[in-house]
């Protein structure tokens, strides 16, 4: 017999019913050739070449994998994985995927699959690699992605107080441990719990009001990293009354007659008056909008102020006057 890669190659030889055999270079569709004779060495009657064809693929298939879309960042371990991949000859039937390179899980080939990542925060990369009808595996591809899944932190600082005037500017600022500070967004709303609207999404760290009405405000923050973890802060303010308008109607015998402009929201007042030299300062509290201050110095330089409350809130001094009785 003569076995053959060609149908006029070969060279005769023994007969065997088995044979291994190399075949030629080259991936594609392979075709080995066979006829047999009487003899080795007479060739009679020799039969037409027999033949039979099967497909040589020494290539792996090539592919690539995408992570949830070809986002930066995940604040969740689950994912999404995009998977392409393609054979020249024999086709993808499997693949493996992998967090490490190292240790690899095999399935069946698909386009899309759930993963889970590693956890901890911090770069995360996915490996897949693919298989073809012939057993080749290709090279490994890969994907990577930030995972985070740590609320970043905001602090509203300003103002330090939680009660003052009715014009006010809240200021804050935010952190992250994977999000830099340039890239935090925030958004802020003012009395939600009174119809108050949240704002879009922006870096500003700062918000100012003006003419608010008296008493009790809420203002909230909320910061967002790459990732979309949130935090967020309240503050509570308190709008005091306004301050009144100071004047002296009288100044006699050691006695000095105050009275004053009644302002929004006023309940009650807190008279003040105080001299120099040596210092010494007093109150009087009352429901009146003027009052007489007696016991007065002689010749002494007496200053006065006052303001309102509004239950337990004090509000904004009043203008100060002097008066020598």
């Amino acid at each position: 017999m003569k076995v053959s890669n060609s149908p006029s190659g070969g060279v005769w030889e023994g007969f065997s019913s088995s044979k291994q055999w190399t075949l030629s270079d080259g991936d594609g569709t392979k075709t080995v050739y066979v006829q047999v004779a009487w003899n080795q060495d007479s060739q009679v009657d020799p039969s037409d070449p027999g033949s039979d064809s099967i497909v040589l693929d020494t290539q792996g298939p090539t592919g690539s994998v995408v992570i949830n879309g070809d986002a930066q960042y995940t604040n969740s371990t689950s994912v999404s994985l995009s998977i392409s991949a393609s054979d020249n000859l024999s086709g993808v039937s499997r693949m493996k995927i992998s967090n490490d390179g190292v240790n690899w899980t095999e399935c069946n080939y698909s386009t899309s699959k759930n993963w889970t990542l590693s956890g901890g925060d911090g770069l995360r990369t996915v490996y897949v690699k693919f298989r073809d009808g012939a057993e080749n595996w290709g090279p490994t591809c890969s994907d990577d992605i930030v995972l985070d899944t740590t609320d970043p932190e905001v602090s509203i600082y300003w103002p330090p107080s939680d009660n003052g005037p009715s014009s006010v500017t809240f200021k804050w600022y935010g952190s992250d441990n994977l999000t830099s500070d340039s890239e935090l967004e925030y958004r802020y709303v003012l009395d939600e719990d009174q119809g108050g609207n949240w704002s879009g999404w922006s870096s500003d760290k700062s918000k100012s009001y003006t003419g608010l009405s008296l008493h009790w405000h809420t203002f909230e923050v909320e910061v967002k990293d790459n990732a979309g973890n949130t935090g967020s802060d309240s503050k509570t303010y308190h709008v005091n009354v306004p301050a009144p308008q100071l004047s002296i109607w009288g100044n006699y015998g050691g006695n000095v007659g105050l009275s004053w402009t009644e302002p929004e929201g006023a309940i009650w007042y807190e008279v003040k008056w105080w001299r120099y030299n040596p210092y010494q300062s007093w109150t009087h509290t009352t429901y009146s909008t003027s009052t007489i201050i007696s016991g007065l110095e002689s010749g002494v330089t007496y200053y006065f102020k006052v303001r309102a409350y509004c239950t337990h809130k004090p509000g904004e001094w009043s203008n100060t006057v002097t008066a020598v009785p």
